[in-house]
């Protein structure tokens, strides 16, 4: 053997158990290589209790611009603030706030909250040092049992529902009333008609809403369905559950990252409650199971579903709030029997 060969069999040698040692290194990283699922857990964060900063009977909840999320507590009549990561940030009540139902905050801070126990609106400016709060005054019959629901959109314009009127209340962003309409896909000269003849709604409707995409959104339950409408009330169309397609994805605090695992399946249309929120491109809503998680397309496709009874538990006789941050990337779960919220992150 010449020197040259003796010099090139060690190299080799040593070029193999290089190529082997890397080999060992990387596979673990592979291994722990695994794709996100298409709604991840994030945290959970919220306590039951009366004292400010804590949860009792919590009713609806919303995010604002920056990520913050806000709460009405019915139980203790607070209304809370929240960092998205659960660390309380502001709590306040009002002396003539009696019932605190629905919560809505606009692109300026403002928090609207809605009591239909007086059949108002109070708008407070927690930032304002003169001007801390209004009230919006609905000329139609307070009552504890009404659903009095409210949504902001980017324009500032304020939509108040109020189930038994079956009405939308449009206010002006300087907190004057514009215009009421009927939620109804009714043609507009039907819906004259109910108005002249002072009838109740045309249809069971639930909450209000504005999308991501503009439009107004308010919930029809009972026909499974949400109604879309522009912001002068004009029908545009509804958003239905149409026969699945699609995987099923069952979230699980089992997986090893916690964000749940894909199956293969047929999800079940379900019964949707009164319980959703719109993105620019998708529709969240909650089943009447109150644990299902169903996810349509904007045309009513669906296009995902996540079973989230493994952290909201299996004893759920109220349905979850939903509320998604401005630009649909993270979605809160507002669990009301537990008291407290739940954030996952849109990954789709």
């Amino acid at each position: 053997m010449t020197n040259k060969a003796r010099l090139a069999l060690p190299a080799f040698l040593l070029s193999l158990l290089f190529a082997a040692g890397c080999s060992q290194l990387s596979a673990p990283a592979h291994a722990q290589t695994t794709a996100a699922s298409p709604l991840q857990f994030v945290n959970t964060w919220g306590t039951k209790g009366d004292d400010p900063g804590q949860l009792d009977d919590p009713q609806s909840i919303a995010v604002d611009s920056v990520g913050n999320v806000y709460i009405a507590n019915a139980g203790n009549a607070f209304i809370e603030k929240f960092a998205s990561n659960g660390t309380p940030l502001l709590a306040f009540q009002e002396n003539r706030l009696k019932q605190p139902q629905s919560i809505a905050v606009d692109d300026g801070g403002a928090i609207y909250i809605t009591d239909p126990e007086r059949s108002t609106i109070y708008v407070v400016f927690p930032k304002s040092e003169h001007d801390v709060h209004r009230i919006l005054r609905l000329r139609t019959r307070p009552s504890s049992e009404n659903s009095l629901s409210v949504s902001v959109d980017d324009e500032g314009l304020i939509y108040v529902l109020d189930q038994d009127a079956g009405k939308v209340f449009t206010f002006s962003p300087r907190l004057r009333l514009w215009r009421s309409w009927i939620p109804s896909p009714a043609p507009e000269r039907v819906r004259a008609s109910y108005r002249k003849r002072g009838l109740p709604k045309a249809l069971p409707v639930g909450p209000v809403h504005v999308g991501g995409d503009g439009n107004v959104y308010v919930g029809d339950p009972d026909a499974n369905r949400l109604l879309r409408f522009d912001h002068l009330g004009r029908y545009l169309g509804d958003v239905s559950s149409q026969p699945p397609k699609v995987n099923t994805v069952a979230e699980s605090s089992s997986a090893p990252d916690g964000s749940g695992a894909a199956h293969d399946g047929s999800p079940a249309i379900g019964t949707i409650t009164s319980e959703f929120a719109v993105s620019r491109k998708y529709v969240f809503v909650m089943d009447a199971n109150a644990t299902t998680l169903h996810v349509w397309n904007l045309d009513g496709s669906p296009k995902f579903e996540f079973d989230l009874a493994d952290r909201l538990g299996q004893m759920q006789h109220r349905a979850p709030a939903l509320a998604l941050s401005r630009d649909g990337k993270d979605l809160y779960v507002l669990d009301p029997v537990n008291c407290h919220v739940l954030r996952y992150r849109v990954n789709f």
